[in-house]
């Protein structure tokens, strides 16, 4: 059996023992870690019907 360990922050989690709690953290700062920014659902303003953010979509296209 192959176990896999994780160290974020200071933290080591084996694999075999992940929480889905536990698992998005690690993903969480994993990507902040690289430089991504990151805002809980709950933080972010819209109507709970818009699939699509906007100004998100239409910043993005501008830049592009």
């Amino acid at each position: 059996m192959r176990v896999t360990y994780y160290t974020i922050e200071n933290k080591s989690f084996n694999s075999m023992k992940f929480t889905e709690e536990k698992l998005e953290q690690a993903f969480i700062e994993l990507i902040q870690k690289q430089g991504f920014g990151y805002v809980h659902g709950a933080d972010i303003q819209r109507s709970p019907d818009e699939v699509i953010i906007e100004a998100d979509l239409r910043n993005f296209l501008l830049s592009k």
